[in-house]
């Protein structure tokens, strides 16, 4: 949204001082138009669901995968402090991305953040020591 509104203020910066309007400022505002709407459908479309920590691994529960799916490794993208986007990725590299909120579930949320930002423990692999 943050760089939606740069980019309109950038057109209408560029529209008022342009000499004369021609193809090229509608056309920066069709592309306004459209990338608002590429937006909002992908804001209302986006998953919802649960987004799980077991200490070994991630497991994403949705109305898609009711059972749940685990395996995941998640990586932060950005980093809004009380809004993050995430990436997904499911064992065959597929991809989804997530918006977490705090406001969604408040008492876990620094939970989640320690989850995300913590190292990774490696596996045992009960060779004991070298």
């Amino acid at each position: 949204m943050g760089l939606w509104l740069v980019g309109l203020l950038v057109v209408a910066f560029w529209v008022a001082t342009s000499q004369a309007t021609g193809w090229r400022q509608g056309l920066g505002l069709a592309t306004l138009v459209l990338a608002a709407a590429a937006m909002w459908a992908g804001w209302t479309n986006s998953a919802i669901g649960q987004l799980a920590w077991d200490g070994q691994s991630w497991c994403w529960e949705s109305q898609g995968y009711q059972a749940g799916s685990t395996g995941h490794d998640v990586s932060v993208a950005f980093d809004f402090q009380s809004l993050m986007l995430l990436r997904l990725d499911n064992p065959a590299h597929v991809g989804l991305w997530l918006w977490a909120e705090q406001r969604a579930f408040p008492e876990r949320w620094l939970d989640l953040r320690r989850a995300l930002y913590s190292p990774r423990r490696q596996p045992n692999s009960g060779s004991g020591l070298a």
